[in-house]
């Protein structure tokens, strides 16, 4: 039997005339690859042609848009949150210091409410001395006003109106 295309794809039943088949009726192991290799490159083929369709169609760019938008919006409130985040440390720094300043003004100031009490306590204890001191020097005074005038009133400028008048000249005539 003279060898056709049947014999070279698809396997003859043995026999004894198919065992006398000359090797170069054979199928080598390059025709089976070929012969599997063709259906096998073909179907990645179309797959690959199917993939490039769908990346390049308007929904897949649309999605690219929409990613590189959300990208874009994302890095912005990243940058934004971040000044806020400085903007926030500043002001906690300033209430820091102003709390700080408030604390020492508050120290200050009962500082000063003390001596302010300190110095009305020694005012009012030098007035009460100087009332007694006047009170003792009137008495004094007095008297010799009343020993040198010889009872009657003086004439001068420095004695018109009275005691009063008269305490005031002194006051502020007195040495030292």
């Amino acid at each position: 039997m003279a060898p056709t295309l049947y014999h070279y794809y698809w396997p003859v039943p043995i026999t004894d005339e198919s065992e006398s088949m000359s090797s170069s009726q054979k199928l080598s192991w390059l025709e089976w690859l070929g012969i599997l290799g063709i259906p096998v490159v073909m179907g990645l083929s179309v797959a690959l042609i199917i993939f490039v369709v769908k990346t390049n169609s308007k929904a897949c760019g649309d999605g690219l848009l929409v990613e590189q938008e959300c990208h874009n919006v994302t890095s912005l409130l990243e940058r934004q949150l971040t000044q806020t985040r400085q903007a926030l440390q500043g002001t906690m720094d300033q209430a820091t210091t102003c709390n700080k300043t408030v604390v020492t003004l508050s120290a200050s100031l009962v500082k000063e409410k003390a001596w302010g009490q300190e110095q009305l306590t020694r005012g009012e204890k030098l007035q009460g001395e100087k009332e007694q001191s006047q009170g003792s020097m009137e008495g004094d005074w007095e008297g010799e006003w009343l020993e040198s005038s010889g009872g009657g009133e003086r004439s001068g400028p420095e004695f018109q109106g009275g005691m009063a008048q008269w305490w005031g000249w002194r006051a502020c005539h007195v040495p030292g």
